[in-house]
């Protein structure tokens, strides 16, 4: 028994009025449940927690890491498919630009042969030559200046994940498992590592990547002459072939006019074929792009049903954890076998729908017309599976959700398609759409099948007697209950709190305040304390006498017929009825 608790339980009538009039999930009932479930576990067990909700979290810990895990890639998993939808229904314009492009290369080439003098063919066809070979090296210059620049990027963010993300995930293991005892020379020990030396890695990358990148403009150092092919032209560094490039280019043009002509027309040559180039690379991604969006859908419905393998996860957690209380129930009789624990997935559907419809314009036509819509679809046919599917059985019914209206959605988008506004607007679609935040997990505590938010002040109030009397067996104070029948008829008190007064007595001292005569008598009292009042109507103190005894004294007796009865008579026909003996007066 924790040292701070009193040593007297004294539940008085307006504590047992609020607990049972209140009608919050969350309520004082609950909470009261819950203490009575966490007492109930062996100290050992407790994992140092002080209350139900710490030992919960602590148990839950790792399945709530888990899920914000999950819910930060089912949000990146919407960004990716977001690109990838992107880049597909950009096919067609992509392959209407490779052909303008090509068709512009072509006239360009075209127009630069028409500068050339008669008699110039084999100088135009060296030019030729050498505008292919110095466009072909500088692409290679090209892609290694990429590639030299992605390894300077990747050494900015490995020395970023040094300096603050793996300190980070420190201090997030050590807030979490605070309470393991590890010292301040222990936990170093956890901070996460690279498994290598990945500067030394990029940086030898970046030399080399700087040295080929040399080697390339260098080659073998020939120089090129009207002869060489363009194997040849191949290995003569990059300035000799630009020089060489600019005086033939000066030895084709008729005049200087025509020089700088075709050395715009070049410039013209180069740019329309990095550009062909490029479109030729982003038309090969978008013509994969849907086998890249079949993996990414996949995974997200593969994620989506781990969130709820992680649910059911919970579940068996808080199974464990009530398990003592649910011990208790199993074997109970009586009133208490009524009482029954339930674990159950909570889903706020309004919540959902009114996050959805906020992305959605509901007057346009469409399936969602109308506030309310989306919530009656959610009901019919994601609900079921919400509350009560297997993960694979939520995954499914949510694509099966997803395919039926994802039309319907998109043509009620609140932004005009084709905008930067839009293009936001479907990856938040996503996001809220594969949303998890609207499920929980919690204990439905049920009387004769009703959860209790759902039973009458009366019926709680008996939860509570049932609490107290047949399940709180690790307290062992005297209990004072101030007019425990309160808001039950005579009959709840004679088939519902007698039988729990007469348990709870063989273990732990019971004080009862009361006007009802069917506790007094059936309950086995051993002692009644009969309370009277007198007013000397002086202004002076009103003056309180105590008497007490058992039902076998005469004294007590008559003052329980005349107060609770309304006499002998009545009380003897009771006594009568319920087989007391309770002798002569």
């Amino acid at each position: 028994m924790p040292e701070d608790l009193p040593d007297v339980h004294y539940m008085t009538q307006q504590f047992v009025d609020r607990l049972c009039s209140s009608v919050a999930e969350s309520d004082e009932l609950l909470d009261e449940i819950k203490r009575v479930v966490f007492l109930a576990h062996e100290p050992a067990s407790r994992l140092g927690a002080d209350d139900f909700e710490s030992l919960v979290r602590f148990r839950s810990s790792e399945a709530q890491l888990a899920v914000e895990s999950l819910n930060q890639r089912l949000d990146r998993l919407s960004q990716d498919l977001f690109v990838e939808r992107s880049l597909s229904m950009r096919k067609s314009t992509l392959q209407r630009d490779l052909d303008k492009v090509k068709e512009e290369l072509a006239r360009t080439g075209e127009s630069r042969k028409r500068l050339i003098r008669p008699g110039g063919q084999e100088r135009a066809d060296y030019y030729t030559r050498l505008s292919h070979a110095i466009s072909e090296r500088e692409q290679e210059v090209q892609q290694a200046s990429r590639e030299l620049q992605a390894f300077k990027k990747l050494q900015t963010e490995v020395e970023r994940y040094r300096r603050d993300i793996f300190p980070r995930l420190l201090a997030d293991l050590r807030q979490v498992y605070g309470e393991a005892t590890l010292s301040e020379k222990e936990w170093p020990a956890f901070q996460p590592i690279f498994a290598g030396d990945p500067s030394a890695i990029l940086s030898a990358k970046q030399l080399a990547h700087e040295q080929l990148i040399e080697s390339i403009k260098a080659r073998s150092g020939r120089t090129p002459t009207v002869n060489s092919a363009s194997d040849e032209l191949a290995q003569c560094s990059l300035s000799s072939l630009r020089d060489e490039h600019t005086s033939v280019g000066e030895q084709i043009g008729t005049d200087k006019k025509n020089v700088q002509r075709l050395e715009q027309l070049n410039k013209l040559v180069a740019s329309q074929d990095a550009t062909r180039r490029r479109l030729e690379e982003e038309l090969a991604r978008a013509r994969q792009s849907g086998d890249r969006l079949k993996t990414i859908l996949a995974e997200r419905a593969a994620l989506y049903g781990r969130f709820f393998d992680l649910i059911i996860e919970q579940c068996n957690i808080l199974d464990q954890l009530y398990e003592p209380l649910a011990w208790r129930l199993a074997v109970a009789t009586g009133s208490s076998g009524k009482l029954s624990l339930r674990v159950v997935r909570q889903v706020d559907v309004d919540a959902w729908a009114q996050a959805g419809e906020s992305l959605l314009d509901l007057r346009k036509n469409g399936e969602f017309r109308g506030r309310g819509a989306l919530g009656v679809a959610a009901v019919r046919d994601l609900v079921p599976a919400w509350q009560n599917g297997s993960a694979s059985e939520v995954a499914a019914a949510m694509e099966a959700f997803r395919d039926k209206y994802n039309k319907t959605m998109l043509a009620q988008s609140i932004f005009d398609q084709g905008t930067d506004e839009h293009q936001q607007w479907v990856v938040d679609l996503a996001r809220w759409l594969y949303s998890t935040d609207h499920i929980d997990v919690h204990y439905s505590i049920e009387y004769e099948g009703v959860a209790i938010t759902q039973l009458s002040p009366g019926t709680r109030g008996i939860v509570l007697l049932l609490l107290y009397l047949a399940l709180d067996l690790e307290d062992s104070r005297p209990l004072i209950i101030d007019q425990p029948e309160e808001n039950l008829d005579p009959r709840s008190v004679f088939t519902e709190l007698i039988e729990l007064f007469r348990e709870a007595r063989l273990r732990r001292q019971v004080i009862i305040v009361t006007h009802n005569a069917n506790l007094v008598v059936n309950t086995d009292v051993d002692q009644v304390i009969v309370a009277s009042c007198t007013k000397s109507g002086s202004g002076s103190p009103p003056e309180f006498r105590y008497e007490c005894g058992g039902l076998e004294n005469a004294s007590i007796r008559a003052q329980v017929c005349d107060i609770l009865e309304g006499g002998e008579a009545a009380f003897r026909a009771r006594a009568k009825r319920l087989r007391v003996d309770i002798g002569t007066r």
